[in-house]
């Protein structure tokens, strides 16, 4: 089950997203489980390509050293 993202997740990710963000993302969806585990989703308008990979990674990877 889901639950409402901490704080300090969501600045995080806000700061991440800096510079990631681009005209084909739509939507970005983060969630944090009981489990404190992290799920985060991108919605394009396309099928994603290998630079939507990496921005994701770099996204996430940004996130998990903070």
């Amino acid at each position: 089950m889901s639950r409402t993202l901490p704080d300090w997740l969501r600045l995080c990710f806000q700061s991440a997203l800096i510079g990631e963000v681009y005209s084909e993302v739509r939507a970005i969806a983060v969630a944090f489980s009981d489990k404190n585990e992290m799920k985060a989703r991108y919605y394009l308008d396309r099928e994603p390509t290998d630079f939507d990979f990496d921005s994701l990674g770099m996204v996430v990877g940004y996130v998990l050293e903070m």
